[in-house]
């Protein structure tokens, strides 16, 4: 059985809330970053993903520079082709800016997490 993996850097997937306590000064409402920027990019990547493994999608999906669990549910909501992708593990990280990595993974392909 094949099983399609991909790993994508999101290029500062963040919410619209401004957070006092990382520094997402870029990525707020005052800056541009409204609700409807943060919707087309959610759009774009998930047709990005969409198109993957020749419009089939990934079983199981890596990401990093995504600011919360939220957002990323956001993401793996957009995507059309998969009904079955759901985040698996959400790595709350340390960057000052407030971005994380995960990993969203079909239902039936799911793969245990190794932790260091």
């Amino acid at each position: 059985m094949d099983i399609n993996i991909a790993f994508w850097n999101l290029g500062n997937l963040f919410d619209t809330v401004k957070d006092p306590i990382s520094d997402d000064f870029d990525f707020t409402p005052d800056k541009g970053w409204t609700e409807a920027t943060q919707a087309a990019k959610v759009a774009n990547l998930a047709s990005v993903i969409d198109s993957m493994f020749d419009d089939t999608g990934p079983d199981l999906l890596g990401v990093c520079e995504v600011e919360n669990e939220a957002t990323l549910q956001q993401l793996v909501d957009a995507v059309q082709v998969r009904d079955d992708l759901v985040v698996m593990q959400f790595d709350d990280g340390h960057d000052v800016r407030g971005t994380s990595t995960a990993h969203s993974s079909t239902a039936t392909k799911s793969l245990n997490p190794l932790r260091s």
